[in-house]
């Protein structure tokens, strides 16, 4: 009767200790996972951002808008400052390249708007959206997974085509230096998206990150989280701001 009672002893650990070596097996494929998503979602992004805005003012017409400021026929507004809590937004203008959907622009000032904001899944996503004249558009997605972003701008102030200062679009339009941009410079904070290994399997994360001017606090502890960045050079910019 002891033997029996110890070798149920016996099998009950082994049971238990299987059980343990699953759940921390599983949580560390969870985490790795959330790992590789958050990277994958920051490094698609800072792609995307740079295969776009380095279209800027591509083969625009010398005195024709290349930062669309605001505009009487645009439905909302079309460069904004990120805030800490609400992201950045850019629209540029371009004559040669590609639409969001990847359609080829040939000789056609074209409109093109960089943000992020909410999907129907309550998600947070880059959103590409091509510009009609009237200033509305289809958005199309680029990158889930993307919490919070912000641009800057790099302002040359000596003529010799490299960026001395970055200021916010803000303090561009007061300082009137739009002509003077010679580089963008983007910042976001990305995360694993729908993949949560939750806060038990996660190592500890900061509750807010440093992205550009502000300190963003994400609001879900259980995802991953990736900051990265990209500074992206205007070479073709053959035009002026009016």
């Amino acid at each position: 009767m002891i033997s029996l009672m110890i070798s149920m002893l016996i099998g009950l650990l082994v049971s238990l200790f299987a059980i343990n070596a699953y759940l921390d097996s599983k949580s560390a494929t969870l985490f790795h996972l959330a790992f590789s998503v958050a990277n994958e979602n920051a490094r698609f992004a800072t792609s995307d951002l740079r295969r776009f805005l380095v279209m800027t003012g591509r083969n625009i017409n010398p005195g024709d808008d290349v930062f669309i400021l605001t505009s009487s026929d645009d439905a909302e507004p079309t460069i904004i400052d990120g805030t800490g809590t609400s992201s950045s937004r850019i629209t540029i203008a371009y004559s040669t390249g590609y639409t969001c959907s990847g359609s080829l622009v040939d000789n056609t000032t074209t409109r093109l708007r960089l943000d992020v904001q909410a999907s129907v899944n309550n998600q947070s996503e880059l959103y590409c959206t091509t510009l009609d004249v009237n200033g509305n558009g289809i958005r199309q997605s680029l990158v889930e997974g993307i919490e919070y972003l912000e641009f800057i701008y790099g302002i040359d102030t000596d003529s010799d085509g490299y960026a001395n200062k970055y200021l916010d679009a803000a303090a561009v339009t007061s300082s009137n230096q739009w002509n003077s941009v010679v580089t963008i410079r983007a910042e976001l904070l990305a995360s694993s998206g729908n993949v949560r290994p939750g806060t038990i399997s996660m190592p500890q994360q900061p509750s807010s990150y440093q992205i550009g001017a502000h300190s963003f606090t994400h609001a879900d502890a259980r995802k991953f989280y990736r900051r990265a960045g990209t500074t992206i050079a205007l070479r073709n910019l053959n035009a002026m701001i009016k």
